[in-house]
């Protein structure tokens, strides 16, 4: 016992910096300062850390993810600046080096079908059974818990002397972390470590799990650090402008994303101004790079932050001992520039065998971001960031299509998914607008209308009817809901394109998308039949990716076609037994809304909520059905009209014909004439008369199934007559269906 009171006095002499998760953590730990035996208490029993980290295993909000508690391994900072950077660690560095494993650094640990099953003990097996037998086995791992995202993070032992680092250096201790011991620690453990965490100034979040892992009998690590370092070779001999211009480069191209790489790149300029190593007009040239960005849309914010951390910077130049020693300065900014380049390594992936690029880039129809793969080489990558670099690339053994949109790990294997996750945690709140539009679109099948929604958000992989939404009117909402569902499910995972776009040959831009909407399409006016071409892909479980100048890809397909027109009677042609199209015609907005969409986005958490949670109204057979929903949904006023025009002129002479008899002989219900009176007295003047076309043609009209009593009807185009030729009898409701069917006519 008197032993392990000795172990527990030894945990508390370990003191960290403490960052109180936006101020609600003030009141326990006094200032700023927890020690680790305080840090496990937490990790155990604290409520608030319970709760937090349960709202944000849950829900995925980055913002509960904030307000959980930071400490940071290294030590005690005199302070933290304006700009977020820890200041001079002080003479009680602790020599503890933090390690991170995140599922998405490692896809091979993803062993579950869905995210949902993660959620009750959020690991997986894999990851558990790591945990458990390897990490806290492990003689210097000092501290283990699971992670509020995912994985799990701890502490590892070293011996001071190992480092011969003085503690101010950050970048150097940094250095180590990430080139010497990591290496060593992912080869005895066979995971990948997340290399942010091997900054000494990154904070560690604290999360739940009931009696974490410490090891009271911790045995520090051994490794000869120094030596390493000081045998590394570094490629040019001026390398701080190396960096420097690894810093334009990045200021002139990187997107707008990751602020906090601007402002610590502007923060280290001024640092190494007031060093006397970067020139005084590094700023200018700094503020010019931005300028030539063409993501940035507020220059001015833009050139506010860089000038302040550039000035932050100022105020607190290199350590001059640092300097003094030319090798160790030269170390210095070596590490500066693999950390950039390491940052950017991680844009590459290796696919197969082919190397891409993953960058970002604007839709211009659409004016929305999207992925795109720009094939690249080993060579190229080599050149940029050095020999060997292409190693460092992640590599997978091809392509896959896997939607799955309650799953936050992208790719769950050793495979690239093409499916992007959703970006939305749903959460209850108004949804008021978002009704309304759903009430637009789908009218008297309103019901109907969120059961679709829902089918689509729970089970992306089910196939669903063709929704197309027609109106000859224009401000109507048909682009809006399409653009509302790009917003909701991933502008990655739908598409948004012309008739034209599904015409060519080549399908990369849409055969990967989780929805496929065809705004202002024209199928059935095109020189290629896209209806046939619709039908075929609406059923297709598999595809072909074709690219220009590119080996075509076989992929699972799992698009939802959707279409919008304006073009009302003869957009597409559909037969009354085609039943994978569900016809919607819109009406107008009776006002115009210029937030109107806006409006829609800021209640997709909402609304993704009410779906989760709303029970189907319909009888929904996943899998079973070809479709998910009944066929009945289909049953639409504008179907019938749109069946109508879609078929041929024989087709559409005869309905004329046979309105305008019975509009001159309202007495009748039944009109009859036989074959030869049907091809010598009416079609006479119709071209070349063929009887199987006729038959066909004539039975859309239901003809009666007993002719025989046509001669008690009185309905004949002539006199009566003793006649062996079968009679074809016409009733009234085939040309004038009855009003609550949905007449059109």
């Amino acid at each position: 016992m008197e032993n392990k009171e000795q172990q527990i006095k030894i945990l508390e002499n370990y003191k960290f910096s403490w960052v109180t998760g936006e101020g609600e953590y003030d009141r326990k730990v006094p200032d700023g300062v927890v020690n680790l035996h305080e840090i496990a208490n937490i990790i155990n029993s604290d409520q608030d850390v319970k709760t937090l980290t349960e709202k944000y295993r849950r829900y995925g909000d980055d913002q509960d993810k904030k307000k959980l508690p930071r400490f940071f391994p290294a030590g005690i900072f005199d302070k933290i600046n304006k700009t977020g950077f820890l200041q001079k660690a002080s003479l009680n560095y602790t020599w503890l080096v933090p390690f991170d494993f995140d599922l998405k650094d490692n896809p091979t640990f993803w062993d579950v079908p869905n995210w949902i099953d993660v959620l009750p003990k959020y690991s997986t097996p894999k990851c558990k059974e790591v945990f458990e037998t390897i990490i806290c086995s492990d003689p210097n791992v000092l501290l283990a818990f699971y992670s509020p995202s995912g994985g799990f993070k701890g502490l590892v032992m070293c011996k001071p002397e190992s480092f011969k680092i003085k503690s101010g250096n950050k970048e150097l201790a940094t250095e180590t972390i990430k080139n010497d011991i990591y290496p060593l620690l992912e080869q005895r453990w066979g995971i990948k470590l997340d290399p942010a965490q091997s900054m000494v100034h990154m904070g560690m979040h604290l999360a739940h799990m009931e009696n974490p892992h410490v090891n009271l009998d911790c045995k520090p690590l051994h490794v000869n650090i120094h030596l390493n370092l000081r045998n590394q070779k570094h490629k040019t001999p001026d390398n701080k402008n190396e960096v420097f211009e690894e810093y334009l480069d990045r200021f002139t191209n990187q997107s707008t994303n990751k602020w906090y790489d601007f402002t610590y790149m502007a923060y280290k300029t001024g640092q190494n101004v007031a060093s006397k190593w970067w020139g005084t007009e590094s700023l200018s040239q700094l503020l010019a790079a931005v300028e030539r960005n063409g993501d940035i849309k507020d220059l001015n914010a833009a050139r506010k932050a860089i000038t302040e951390s550039y000035n932050e910077g100022l105020e607190n130049p290199l350590d001059p001992e640092l300097l003094h020693d030319k090798k160790t300065a030269k170390l210095y900014h070596a590490a500066q520039l693999r950390y950039l380049r390491t940052q950017r390594i991680n844009d590459y992936v290796r696919i197969g065998t082919k190397y891409y690029h993953i960058d970002h880039k604007v839709n211009d129809k659409t004016g929305f971001l999207e992925e795109v793969r720009i094939p690249w080489d080993k060579d190229t990558i080599n050149d940029d960031y050095g020999r060997g670099a292409n190693k460092e690339v992640t590599k997978y053994k091809g392509f896959e299509n896997n939607p799955d949109y309650f799953r936050k790990i992208r790719h769950s294997g050793s495979y690239f998914n093409l499916f992007h996750p959703l970006k939305w945690s749903p959460v209850e709140g108004n949804i008021e607008h978002s009704i309304n539009f759903v009430k637009h679109i789908f009218q008297e099948q309103f019901e109907d209308g969120l059961d679709l929604m829902k089918l689509w958000y729970l089970y992306p992989k089910q196939k669903t009817h063709v929704l197309c939404l027609l109106s000859e009117e224009n401000e109507t909402g048909k682009t809006t809901f399409f653009q509302w569902l790009s917003y909701m499910f991933g502008h990655d995972n739908v598409t948004i394109m012309a008739s034209e776009d599904f015409a060519s040959n080549f399908n990369h831009i849409w055969v990967t998308s989780n929805f496929i909407c065809i705004d202002e399409g024209k199928l059935g006016q095109s020189k290629i039949d896209l209806g046939k071409k619709l039908r075929i892909w609406t059923t297709s479980e598999k595809g072909y990716l074709e690219e220009k100048h590119k080996n075509k890809e076989k992929i699972d397909f799992h698009g939802r076609f959707m279409v919008a027109s304006n073009e009302v009677k003869r957009f597409l042609k559909i037969n009354q037994n085609d039943n994978r199209y569900w016809l919607r015609q819109v009406p107008r907005f009776k006002s115009f809304d210029p937030k109107f969409l806006q409006n829609l986005i800021d209640e997709i958490p909402y609304f993704l909520y009410f779906l989760q949670q709303r029970d189907f109204k319909n009888k929904i057979e996943t899998g079973k059905s070809r479709f998910g929903l009944p066929h009945s949904v289909i049953n639409t006023t504008i179907r019938d009209m749109v069946i109508e025009h879609s078929e041929d002129n024989m087709y559409h002479f005869i309905l004329e014909y046979l309105k305008d008899w019975f509009a001159k002989n309202s007495e009748k219900e039944y009109f009859n004439a036989t074959i030869t009176e049907w091809k010598d007295d009416i079609l006479k003047y119709q071209g070349r008369f063929e009887t199987k076309w006729f038959k066909e043609t004539i039975e859309k009209f239901n003809p009666d199934p007993q002719p025989e009593n046509a001669i008690t009807r009185e309905g004949s185009l002539r006199e009566f007559h003793r006649s062996s030729e079968r009679w074809i009898c016409i009733p009234r409701e085939s040309v004038y269906p009855n009003k609550e069917k949905g007449g059109l006519w």
